[in-house]
């Protein structure tokens, strides 16, 4: 998928997500848009109240005998401020 088709997608979910609730809304961005400031500046001409970042997704594991999730929530570590000082 292109990247303008995912930036598009993050934008018609705004937009179906606004005319759907009074309630303001808040997108994550993630760090890994290739111009996070310009998605950035998109989302909040396209009516975002606010924008939140973050440099990782909770990823959590799954247990295959019991088909349940198992959470695993690793702390950041040193080596790993590179991204977000990117």
């Amino acid at each position: 998928m292109a990247g303008t088709e995912v930036e598009q997608i993050y934008l018609d979910v705004l937009h179906d997500v606004k005319a759907n609730v009074s309630i303001p809304v808040a997108m994550k961005l993630s760090p890994y848009f290739s111009a996070a400031a310009h998605m950035a500046r998109r989302l909040s001409e396209a009516g975002a109240d606010a924008l939140v970042l973050f440099n990782r997704f909770y990823q959590p594991d799954f247990d295959l005998d019991t088909l349940g999730i198992v959470p695993h929530l690793v702390l950041g570590r040193p080596f790993e401020m590179r991204l977000p000082l990117r």
